[in-house]
């Protein structure tokens, strides 16, 4: 038994040792027993004297390179298992256990929605929907947090998952029964006054129809989505509060820009009352 200088981080004395080791060996059909070198060392971390085979520590410092210092297993673990390369092991094998495995799906699905069932639901407790909104509220205020819901926002807007949702409280939706029997849904009162204007001219037009993707200047994608398209003019006609359209100038800058084949027309109120639009 002798002691040393731990070369690798210059600061800790391990002590060498031999332990004597047995195991069974088939070939010799026999106990084997034997001397392993072990080193005693202290816990560049926490602090911990600990033992490890000698042999088993050298390997670690060649095969890891972020065992750079003389750590107990209590600290090492953590660091272990946080490495990328390991999550995203563990990950792909989850994700691939779930697709492949539906008793496994059914199980976890139990799990969960026993868990969160009824009374047991967290988010019924007024202080852990005010805890919930407030932590919310707070990652938000962070630009690189707040841009990874960004795109997948625009994504559901682009899918038709808010149709005929007013989220903004600005304008209502309105049903119009048009004299050809159809009932269109228009938003606010301008588009009412327009679809009127449309009916009572005999002018056939498609009604929030389609959308026309574009790009922001900070690469988002996004989608617009056309008001109407009305045949005899031969363009997308988008009837917008003056106030609105200040707000959205860019947008439509963005369109005009991006496709110079389409044709939109804007009509605030004093352009619909041009044409004879009562608003």
């Amino acid at each position: 038994m002798h002691v040393f200088v731990n070369c690798i981080n210059n600061s800790m004395q391990v002590k060498e040792f031999r332990k004597q080791y047995s195991y069974y060996s088939k070939s010799k059909s026999r106990n084997i027993i034997t001397q392993e070198k072990m080193i005693e060392l202290q816990c560049d971390c926490c602090g911990e004297i600990h033992t490890r085979l000698l042999a088993h520590y050298k390997k670690m410092q060649t095969k890891f390179p972020e065992f750079d210092k003389d750590y107990c297993n209590k600290c090492w673990i953590p660091i272990l298992n946080n490495r990328p390369e390991k999550i995203k092991k563990v990950k792909d094998g989850l994700v691939n256990a779930y697709n492949t495995r539906p008793e496994l799906r059914q199980k976890i699905s139990d799990i969960v929605k026993g868990r969160h069932a009824g009374d047991k639901n967290p988010m019924k407790r007024s202080e852990v929907r005010k805890k919930v909104s407030e932590t919310r509220s707070k990652l938000m205020l962070d630009p690189a947090y707040r841009a990874k819901f960004r795109q997948p926002s625009l994504d559901a807007w682009a899918r038709g998952c808010y149709d005929n949702v007013n989220i903004g409280g600005y304008a209502s939706w309105h049903t119009y029964q048009h004299s050809n029997g159809k009932q269109y849904k228009v938003q606010g009162r301008y588009e009412l006054a327009f679809i009127k204007y449309l009916d009572e001219n005999d002018m056939t037009f498609d009604c929030h129809k389609g959308k026309i993707p574009y790009v922001d200047d900070a690469g988002n994608t996004h989608h617009y989505f056309p008001d109407f398209y009305v045949h005899k003019w031969k363009c997308y006609v988008d009837p917008k509060a003056t106030h609105w359209l200040k707000k959205q100038y860019k947008k439509f800058k963005w369109l005009s820009e991006q496709h110079p084949d389409i044709k939109i027309r804007v009509l605030t109120e004093d352009k619909l009352r041009e044409i004879g639009v009562k608003v």
